[in-house]
């Protein structure tokens, strides 16, 4: 392989170079490569001064693959796969959707999804300590007025047990559950 004097590369005989080879074949850069690494194009690389190493396909390979895909392109005309494809596509619009899973199967999985999605009640047992949803739960009243509360009472010693609430801050506020019984408000 030689250099031009104005630094192009020239191309071997008997070789293409990869755009050339992706053109006359009409496939990607990607695809190429897997033509090379299944052996269907023949490829060499050839060293270059200075430069790394270029890869050209030859035209022998090239050609012979071009005219084995218009074979396949001629034995199965466009108009027998679009045919196969709208048989494809008929038998799935056919098929009930109810066809894929059974009736108690389907029931079973709706009545899941509706559980799943359905909100979670708060259910407070006899704990001492109650987080603030759990509070408002309770007591009924409004989540923004107990935090509102809580933010008031932390640092304030209440004068009796019916003026403010015993809360703590750990990981989120919480509400002595006997303070909140006792709360006049």
């Amino acid at each position: 392989m030689s250099t031009k004097a104005n630094g192009a590369i020239s191309i071997p005989p008997g070789y293409v170079t990869r755009e050339q080879a992706m053109q006359t074949l009409e496939k990607s850069d990607t695809s190429i490569e897997r033509l090379v690494r299944t052996g269907e194009l023949e490829s060499k690389l050839f060293a270059v001064p200075g430069r790394r190493p270029i890869r050209y396909y030859t035209v022998k390979s090239v050609e012979a693959f071009r005219a084995l895909e218009e074979r396949k392109r001629e034995v199965r005309p466009p108009s027998v796969v679009a045919k196969r494809e709208k048989e494809k596509e008929q038998r799935i619009a056919e098929r009930p959707p109810t066809a894929l899973v059974s009736d108690a199967t389907a029931a079973t999985l709706r009545e899941m999804i509706e559980r799943l999605m359905a909100p979670k009640p708060i259910t407070v047992i006899q704990k001492l300590w109650l987080s603030l949803d759990e509070a408002a739960e309770l007591s009924g009243l409004a989540r923004a007025d107990l935090a509102k509360l809580c933010r008031e009472a932390i640092g304030q010693l209440p004068a009796s047990s019916h003026d403010t609430l015993l809360v703590r801050k750990s990981g989120g506020w919480k509400i002595q559950r006997k303070s909140l019984e006792e709360f006049a408000g």
